[in-house]
């Protein structure tokens, strides 16, 4: 049997892949509470840690929906740093390079478990494409 040759390519995939795995089964209270909150708003149709990749870049993003395609992003603390601020506005300009995504949405967890249904549908909904819009 002829062993398959591993590429630095495929070993990315594959820490991706497992990655995603493990957000999915330690989900924060905010993105348990936050999905529930996608389905009371009307999308039903999401992705929960979806992988975006290419040559360079590896993120995976905490919700994508891919009807309106955007990715959301639920920030805990260590998000409001100046280094973390740098690395999130590289990581937006990077996620927005992808065709299948036409914007982006920030939501601090506080936000992300308080926030109405009715008004989150209205936001996605609303957004502009190539918007990234946060709301902190």
């Amino acid at each position: 049997m002829v062993k398959k040759k591993r590429t630095l390519k495929s070993l990315r995939a594959g820490w991706s892949s497992r990655a995603a795995i493990e957000l999915r089964k330690n989900a924060t209270k905010a993105e348990r509470v936050f999905r529930i909150k996608l389905l009371d708003a009307g999308f039903l149709k999401h992705r929960f840690q979806k992988i975006f990749k290419n040559d360079d870049h590896i993120f995976i993003a905490d919700f994508f929906l891919s009807k309106y395609r955007i990715a959301i992003e639920i920030d805990g603390g260590y998000h409001f740093t100046q280094t973390q601020i740098m690395k999130d506005a590289e990581r937006e300009r990077i996620i927005m390079s992808f065709r299948e995504v036409r914007g982006i949405l920030r939501l601090t967890n506080e936000q992300a478990i308080s926030i109405d249904p009715a008004r989150l549908h209205e936001i996605i909904t609303g957004m502009n494409k190539n918007e990234c819009l946060c709301l902190y």
